[in-house]
């Protein structure tokens, strides 16, 4: 068998008889991929720590076309992250988007930018101040969308285009079998709406258009419970194998 070379992101590992695990990258080069570690938890390998969940690695393994598990021959640390495996906020912030990436990246499907805007998303996430990680956590959930084909729309209407977000004041309708934002012309009688506020819509327009604007949300102004509650039908009904992130919910048993 050939060997391969990857960098990626470790998405979970599983314990696989005494000493080995299976892990969960996902790379640039193949998407997501599944690879068996042999000895992974013997401390004569050394490689318990470049495996930890959401540590960006580099791997050498053997490849075979069609084979679901790989095997990994070598493998070492390119970041690991430490900032956010020390802070609970941001280690949860990470897990959601990482929980995202996996359950949406089924099989392997390259997608080199979606890569880098994970990789992106988690040296920010361990940086930014505090009261951004949740806009931060909607900026990347929303450009991963867009990547994958299905990101929303937040300024025109979904059916004739107008642009009816700089009219104005008060509530919008957004449609999340639509995909969007809806004009009061356009909708249906019998349709399902939600009625977002014009702040909340202009502040998720915002975060669409780059990590890098994460710190133009006027913080006050941003509801992350409104946004997620949402996004969620939206993604519900157009990303496949999406379900709630788990990440949130244990982050808002613990007071997030």
């Amino acid at each position: 068998m050939p060997l391969s070379k990857a960098e990626g992101v470790v998405l979970r590992g599983i314990k696989f008889g005494e000493t080995s695990k299976i892990v969960a990258l996902y790379t640039k080069e193949l998407g997501k991929i599944n690879l068996m570690v042999k000895g992974a938890r013997s401390p004569r390998r050394g490689l318990a720590s470049t495996l930890q969940f959401l540590s960006h690695i580099g791997v050498v393994y053997y490849f075979k076309e069609g084979r679901g598990l790989q095997f990994l021959s070598q493998a070492h640390l390119i970041n690991p992250f430490w900032e956010i495996k020390g802070n609970l906020e941001r280690f949860l912030i990470a897990s959601a988007g990482t929980e995202f990436i996996s359950r949406l990246q089924i099989g392997q499907q390259s997608h080199p930018d979606l890569f880098l805007l994970l990789i992106n998303f988690l040296d920010r996430g361990g940086n930014i101040a505090p009261q951004y990680l949740k806009p931060l956590l909607v900026s990347f959930l929303l450009q991963a969308s867009q990547l994958l084909g299905y990101g929303p729309s937040f300024s025109r209407c979904i059916h004739c285009e107008r642009d009816i977000l700089s009219q104005g004041e008060g509530d919008l309708l957004f449609s999340p079998e639509g995909g969007g934002v809806i004009c009061n012309e356009c909708v249906k009688r019998n349709g399902y709406y939600l009625k977002p506020s014009a702040d909340l819509i202009r502040a998720l327009k915002l975060l669409s258009s780059g990590l890098e604007r994460v710190e133009e949300v006027g913080i006050n102004d941003f509801d992350f419970g409104s946004a997620y509650r949402l996004l969620n039908p939206f993604w519900e009904y157009y990303a496949p194998g999406y379900r709630n992130l788990k990440s949130l919910e244990v982050w808002q048993e613990v007071g997030g």
